[in-house]
């Protein structure tokens, strides 16, 4: 008992020592002795380099530190047209240190590192942060891990990311669209370690500053640029159906190049079948029709494609970031049978059953491209953005169906179907972000789109051994799209409250001709004007409320204003 008692006695006293707090006191002067006033005076823990307190020196030159814990530290005084004086000192006591002598010289102010804690998560106008870095359960993951922590986004064993349970999303990189296809940015999320991200901002129902058409936006900030770098790493990605995706990635970096090239590829394969079946009601006499369907499919997917994008930092105001990719795929020829029974008691035509087989091969390319540049015009957030994209894609189909029926009647019917779809686009913005005080900030600006659309689609039916196709339900159109959009935004804000109004302008015409169409050549054209309102507010211990509000419009497509249902 004695022991115990001892023991506890002890603790308190090592613990009562190590939590000490205690004062420094002395005085600043030149190398004639006269005494320098307002001279900053820093207390940094040897440790870790943590700033711990700072004063400036009074007009006799005296300073005072003041609840100083136990501890051996560098203390700094600091002042323009003086050499930065340090000096080794243990504090177990209070403490009156001998003068501080400073030389006069040409450096003026050496830098002070100060480590401040930040909040885990905190919001801030329409954005909510992840702070990543100081988070120590997630810095031995990747990425992917970060995400799952992020409030709001959840990430499947594929790597698909969803936000608030919906996928309409966009990942940006350090405050710019990743332009990365799915499969491409699943292996960056999977490769990038947590421990290389700073925070993550979560841009739910984004303002008119983003004019996304995304539901939400997750940007992810990493840390500082890495100096210099270059490895090659490689792997594959698979499943216990037949699913494999192999991949490789090459990184080279310097201060101030740097390059990342993915290759990968994707092979999968679904086979398996599925029952089901409908009943539909009509009528006074509540006559009704039904089927019974069980479907046979196997289908089997190759693609791959290749992607980079480049980095190069002109000078501190100045860069420049290029990305692009092409990817291949092909839709291997897939069979499905699907066997129907069908009850037709609203025509009275009655039990009748029929097999259908449908046989398709599909081949599809894309390609994208885009440069960005950006200049700072100081570090405060004066800066202009300029972003050039294109990019295109097609598809080519054709698919055999067939349907046999055997009940009550023998009837065979063949269809080909033959599609080409083609769409490039191009697009330019301008974004201007000017601070006009220390709490407030003004951003527009400016982006123009154009994609055109070409589709040829046949219907064909074989008759007589002879493939016929059949005009009314073949058609051939292009469609010209142009989209021009101005924004504003303001951010105000007064201590732990943030308001940041905005609007958006947009101008979207579009027209489309139909070839196989004597005289239909439709124009349509819409103006909109689509504000959006954020509320934030952070208390002291940190407590967090949001309000927003974005008036968002979506127009139909140039197809969805077709005479012809697609």
């Amino acid at each position: 008992m004695k022991t115990k008692l001892l023991f506890s006695a002890i603790l308190i006293c090592l613990t009562s020592f190590a939590m000490a707090q205690n004062r420094v006191t002395g005085s600043v002067k030149d190398e004639k002795n006269k005494a320098l006033p307002f001279v900053n005076v820093a207390l940094v823990r040897t440790a870790d380099s943590t700033f711990v307190c700072g004063t400036a020196s009074d007009d006799n030159g005296a300073f005072e530190l003041k609840d100083v814990p136990n501890g051996t530290y560098e203390l700094k005084a600091l002042a323009i047209g003086y050499e930065t004086a340090k000096r080794q000192i243990e504090v177990v006591a209070n403490m009156d240190l001998e003068p501080v002598v400073m030389r006069q010289g040409e450096i003026t102010l050496d830098e002070v590192q100060v480590l401040a804690k930040r909040p885990l998560f905190a919001v801030e106008g329409e954005k909510t942060f992840y702070n990543v870095a100081e988070d120590p359960s997630i810095q031995t993951g990747s990425a992917s891990d970060a995400l799952q922590n992020t409030p709001g986004v959840q990430v499947d064993v594929e790597g698909n990311i969803t936000l608030r349970g919906t996928s309409s999303v966009e990942v940006w990189i350090n405050d710019k669209p990743s332009h990365l296809s799915a499969e491409n940015l699943k292996t960056y999320i999977q490769q990038l370690p947590a421990n290389a991200i700073d925070h993550v901002e979560v841009i739910t129902n984004p303002s008119a500053r983003y004019g996304s058409k995304a539901d939400g936006i997750i940007n992810i900030v990493t840390n500082a640029k890495i100096q210099k770098n270059q490895f090659v790493s490689f792997g594959a990605n698979a499943a216990a159906r037949t699913f494999a995706v192999p991949w490789v990635s090459y990184v080279w970096a310097n201060e101030k190049f740097s390059m990342n090239i993915y290759v990968n590829g994707a092979l999968s394969k679904a086979k398996g079948q599925s029952v089901g079946s409908q009943q539909i009601y009509a009528g006074p006499e509540l006559l009704s029709s039904w089927s019974h369907d069980s479907t046979l499919f196997d289908h089997r997917f190759i693609n791959g494609g290749i992607y980079g994008n480049a980095n190069y930092e002109i000078n501190d105001k100045n860069s420049l970031m290029f990305w692009g990719g092409y990817g291949p795929g092909m839709v291997h020829p897939g069979i499905d049978s699907a066997f129907t029974l069908r009850h037709e008691s609203i025509n009275q035509i009655g039990d009748y059953e029929y097999l259908t087989t449908e046989d398709s091969k599909q081949t599809y390319d894309f390609f994208f491209s885009g440069l960005y540049y950006q200049h700072k015009f100081n570090d405060k957030g004066h800066n202009l953005d300029v972003s050039l994209s294109c990019g295109s894609y097609s598809n080519k189909t054709t698919d055999y169906f067939t349907r046999n029926f055997s009940l009550p009647y023998l009837y065979r019917r063949e269809v080909r179907y033959v599609s080409d779809n083609r769409s490039p686009n191009n697009s330019i913005e301008v974004n201007y972000n000017i601070p006009y005080s220390e709490n407030g900030e003004i951003s527009v600006g400016l982006s123009s789109e154009y994609v055109r659309g070409f589709v040829d689609y046949k219907n064909d039916s074989l008759i007589d051994n002879m493939y016929v196709m059949d005009s009314v339900r073949s058609y051939c159109y292009d469609s010209h799209v142009r989209d021009h959009e101005a924004y504003v935004t303001l951010q105000q804000k007064f201590g732990g409250f943030t308001v940041k109004p905005g609007v958006r302008f947009m101008l979207y015409d579009t027209d489309v001709d139909y070839h196989n169409v004597d005289g239909f050549d439709k124009k349509y054209q819409y103006q909109h004007v689509m504000p959006s309102l954020h509320l934030s507010y952070s208390t002291k211990s940190m407590h967090n409320f949001k309000l927003s509000y974005t008036h968002r419009i979506s127009d139909p497509k140039a197809e969805q204003r077709s005479m012809y249902c697609f």
